[in-house]
């Protein structure tokens, strides 16, 4: 605060005491900050670094008695906090000012073998527009009007070539530069039995679990709309609003501090040496019904031995109306995060959008884990078969280690599996129960520049 002297650590307590939350302060090295790989990143970590190197002289030039007279705040810091004038909040950016982001968007693909009924070619823009508003009223006001849109698409192959590969290349459409939620549903004029969803998923607005399950609901709404079901519609609600534990402790505040360390050491060694310049993406959509998620727990703690690699980073999601709660829970094995409270005390980096995939200080973050993503269970009211499922972070580079993505939906159970390509034959075994792999490209957005 400009008219306190005090310690990040202090205004964090003062915080705390005026709005009854733990705050808690955990400080980020100016050097690691620069490889943060947003605009404007490197600079202000040389501002930081001039504060860090120049605090005794910087604090001895500052009148604090006048900086308290021109601001009105005196020497009472909790009752500063707590009467802060609305008018000084920084408010939430115009719709407008949205800014797509190639590096901080998942690509979340699901195929559907129609029901009988639904006439997928019949859907147009209207009926797409009254789904939007559908899943916005059922959404706890988790998404806005200005977060989401639902468009269709024609695609144009040979209809043995219409497939989730085939979606997954396509361009991504205009939509992207203007919405975090981008929901592409894909047709053939020659299909009548089989249709795509894309979502794009800008996680500075949302998050690829709640993306899946807006898909899912535009299902259920078209499936409402063209099958005579009676009755009100009521869209299946979020599955997992109640899934973790919120809060974040100093015990949290500490893991953190040791993965950012951990993460330092790692940072010279990115863009020194990488053994392929090949990323290999693979999905499993055809599992034997007799494998389960525990079996599929097992193979992933085989791959992280296989690899030499010590832990596993975990996503973990929290509901937040309008905006991305996800944090990383970092742990030796998938049993400490298999609870609410595993994953609480686990938790390290605090919910909030994640750093860009090819930022250098993510990807030595995760110099040492397998990325776990546990989509968790869905079982929506539909009729149609989901019969594909594909996870994909679009420029995920080389360099970044595997990511390991899991999801259950209508009793399916999907996997999918991303490496740099020198690693796959170390762990290829590991998979053979899970039936054939299906090599999946990545999918092009826009110019990273």
């Amino acid at each position: 605060s400009a008219s306190l002297h005090c310690s990040a650590a202090q205004l964090a307590a003062y915080m705390s005491d005026a709005t009854g939350e733990t705050i808690s302060y955990q400080p980020v090295p100016w050097h690691v900050f620069a490889t943060f790989g947003f605009p404007g990143a490197e600079e202000l970590a040389q501002m930081f670094k001039f504060f860090t190197d120049n605090q005794v002289e910087f604090l001895a030039k500052r009148n604090l008695k006048k900086c308290q007279e021109l601001g009105g705040l005196l020497a009472d810091p909790v009752r500063t906090f707590k009467t802060l004038p609305l008018k000084y909040v920084c408010p939430v950016p115009p719709s407008d000012s949205y800014q797509p982001s190639r590096s901080q968007t998942l690509c979340i693909s699901s195929g559907f073998k129609s029901c009988p009924g639904l006439s997928i070619h019949q859907v147009d823009s209207e009926l797409l527009l009254s789904a939007k508003r559908a899943i916005l009223q059922a959404s706890d006001q988790m998404m806005s009007e200005e977060m989401l849109s639902i468009i269709k698409t024609e695609l144009s192959c040979a209809p043995e070539d219409f497939s989730l590969n085939a979606i997954k290349v396509a361009a991504a459409p205009a939509d992207v530069l203007q919405f975090p939620l981008v929901l592409e549903i894909f047709v053939h004029e020659a299909v009548d039995d089989a249709f795509y969803i894309r979502a794009l998923v800008n996680l500075n607005g949302t998050d690829g679990v709640r993306s899946l399950h807006a898909q899912l609901n535009t299902v259920e709404f078209l499936e409402h709309r063209f099958c005579g079901r009676k009755g009100a519609m009521s869209l299946s609600p979020y599955p997992l609003t109640n899934s973790n534990i919120s809060g974040y402790s100093d015990d949290n505040a500490a893991n953190m501090a040791s993965f950012i360390g951990a993460a330092e050491k790692a940072l010279p060694r990115v863009g020194l040496s990488v053994p392929s310049s090949e990323r290999l993406h693979y999905r499993f959509n055809a599992i034997p019904a007799d494998v389960t998620y525990k079996d599929v727990v097992a193979m992933a703690e085989e791959v992280k031995t296989d690899l030499g690699l010590a832990y596993f980073a975990c996503s973990v999601n929290f509901s937040c109306p309008g905006k991305t709660q996800v944090g990383l829970a970092v742990a030796k094995s998938l049993a400490d995060v298999s609870t609410p409270e595993g994953r609480h005390k686990c938790l390290t980096m605090p919910p909030g959008p994640p750093p860009p995939i090819d930022a250098p200080m993510h990807i030595a973050s995760m110099a040492d884990s397998v990325f776990y993503n546990n989509y968790g269970r869905h079982n929506p009211r539909i009729s149609s078969q989901v019969s594909d499922f594909c996870w994909d972070w679009t420029g995920i580079g080389p360099e970044f280690n595997p990511v390991m993505a899991v999801a259950s939906v209508g009793g399916k159970l999907f996997v999918g599996f991303t490496t740099p390509a020198h690693m796959w034959p170390v762990v290829e075994k590991r998979f053979s129960l899970l039936g054939n792999g299906i090599a999946t490209p990545c999918t092009p957005f826009i110019d990273p520049q």
